[in-house]
Order: structure tokens, then sequence, then C-alpha cells
């Protein structure tokens, strides 16, 4: 019997030292979760502070490049390799070479018809398949500058050169003929004439100011709708 009040007190001892210990342990789970809270807290802090000065940097750099954006996306021969602009998922800039599949050069080939021999049998087709499309006129007005060239008419060149210019500004044609016809307009007159060098700068790239409506460089507009034609 007087074993008894040890074991009772073992017992109690035994008792109390698991509470403590589950005391213990409870208080560091709560300083385990406390310093992870805290971590996490200050990562988020982190995040949000890395998020706003990436965002406040990216608006700085789009500010300072939106004048170019503007322009590059405005004239094709402003420089844009340096700079993206994407509308309703495709890619504008920088403008990407994708040529219109196939194996044919119906640009080449019209360009080649144009400024040889076999042009006036080519006008005549379109004369008589469409008499009064803009597209035979055209053709028409560079007949006439041929046989001017040819017999030496310079106040005649200037007459059709002008006219061809105007016509180009009032009726709109595809550019798969319209770049092809203006080049070969600029080779048959560079073969047959001298044209001024200013014409020719503005022909080819700077543009020309018309009645109606300017015309464009050829080269911006090549770069501009390059889609359309061949590789």
């Amino acid at each position: 019997m007087r074993r008894l009040p040890l074991v009772v007190s073992l017992i109690l001892g035994s008792a109390i030292l698991l509470w403590g210990l589950a005391q213990l342990q409870g208080i560091f789970i709560e300083e385990r979760d406390d310093a992870l809270s805290a971590i996490e807290a200050r990562r988020r802090a982190l995040e949000q502070f890395a998020h706003k000065e990436l965002t406040e940097r990216l608006a700085a750099q789009l500010a300072a490049q939106k004048r170019t954006i503007d322009e590059a996306a405005r004239d094709p021969l402003v420089p844009a390799g340096n700079v993206l602009l994407v509308d309703r998922g495709d890619q504008v800039l920088p403008r990407l070479a994708r040529p219109k599949p196939g194996v044919g050069t119906p640009a080449r080939m019209l360009y080649e018809t144009l400024v040889g021999p076999g042009s006036g049998a080519h006008f005549q087709r379109n004369e008589e398949s469409d008499l009064d499309s803009p597209w035979t006129e055209r053709l028409r007005l560079l007949e006439d500058l041929k046989a001017a060239l040819a017999g030496g008419d310079r106040e005649q060149i200037e007459v059709l050169v002008r006219a061809i210019l105007s016509h180009r500004a009032a009726f709109v044609i595809s550019v798969t003929k319209d770049i092809p016809f203006t080049t070969a307009m600029l080779a048959v007159l560079q073969r047959g004439a001298r044209p001024a060098a200013s014409l020719m700068e503005d022909l080819l790239r700077d543009g020309l100011e018309g009645r109606v409506s300017r015309l464009e460089g050829l080269q911006r507009s090549l770069l501009r709708e390059q889609s359309r034609f061949n590789a």
C-alpha cells in the first residue's frame, strides 16, 4: 500500500510532463507558422513591388517608343527592328517577310511584258475584253509614252508622264498590277529619256502629291503589300 502514492505521483508527474511537452510543441508550431506567414507576406510584398516596378518601367519604355511605333506602323520605311506591336494576335512590328505562297511570278511576268515589245499586244487584248476599264486606259497611256519616247517628243513625254501620275491618283488599281506597271514605266522612261532625279526619288521612295490623293512611293507600297506577291 505504501507504493500506491508513489505510483500515483509518477503517473501525475508523467502527465504533467506530457502536457508541458505538448504545450511546448504547440508554441514551436505557432512560432513556425508565424515565421512562415511572415516569409509569405514578405514574398508577396516583394512580388507586388517587382510587378509595380516592371509595369512602370514598361510604361516608360512604351511612352518613349510610342512615336517610333506609330510612325513605323504608318510608314514601312521607318526602322522597327527594336519594337514590337501586335494587333488582335497578329504581329505588325517588326514586319515579317511573308510573300504569297506559290511558284508563279505573275508580277514579274507582267513587268517583263510591259517593258518588252509585247506590251502593245497586251494592251490590245485588254482593249478588246474591257475597253473602258482603268487598267486598259493605263496600258494605253504607257503605249503612248513609248511612242513619244521613240519619237523624241520631250513635250509629249512630259504630258504623258503627268497623265499617268494623275491616272494613278484618280483610279485605284490592284497593287499586283500597279507596282509592276509603275516600275515598267520608270524603266521605259529611263531607257528612252533622262528623267529628273527628283522624279525618280519621289516615285520610288518619297511619294508624290496628286490632285486627288497622295501617291505612295513604290518602296513603301511593296513593303506594305509584299504578302500579295510571290517570292
